[in-house]
C-alpha cells in the first residue's frame, strides 16, 4: 500500500516504519478518509443516503444549483460555473443556460 500512490514509498523506507506507524499513521486514516468520501459520494446502485432534515447535500454530493431551473438564482449559479469551470465568456455561458433550459423544458414537456 505504501509502495504505491500517493506515498510512493520505497520498500527501504517501509521497512524503517514501525506497524504502529503505519496502522495510525497512513493505514487508518486513509480508510477513514474512504469512509467519508464513501457518505459524501455515494457509488451508484449502493444503498441512498439522504442528508438529514433541513441540510443540503455536499457540495458535489448530489447538490444542485439553488432555486427551481429559470428562477434567477438558478441562472445565477448555473452561469457562473459555466464561467469558472468550462472557461466560457459570460455570453457565451448565457446563451448555454438558455439552450439547456429551452432542451430540459421540452424534454420535461412544458
Amino acid at each position: 500500500m505504501l509502495c504505491q500512490e500517493p506515498w510512493c514509498f520505497t520498500p527501504a523506507q517501509v521497512g524503517r516504519l514501525t506497524d504502529w506507524q503505519v496502522e495510525h499513521l497512513y493505514a487508518k486514516p486513509a480508510a477513514e478518509r474512504a469512509e467519508r468520501m464513501q457518505q459524501d459520494f455515494p457509488q451508484p446502485g449502493g444503498p441512498p443516503t439522504a442528508p438529514a432534515a433541513g441540510t443540503r447535500p455536499a457540495s458535489g454530493a448530489g447538490a444542485g444549483p439553488p432555486g427551481e431551473p429559470g428562477s434567477p438564482e438558478h441562472r445565477a449559479a448555473c452561469v457562473a460555473a459555466f464561467v469558472q469551470f468550462q472557461g466560457l465568456k459570460r455570453e457565451r455561458a448565457e446563451r448555454q443556460y438558455e439552450r439547456q433550459l429551452a432542451a430540459w423544458r421540452a424534454e420535461k414537456g412544458g
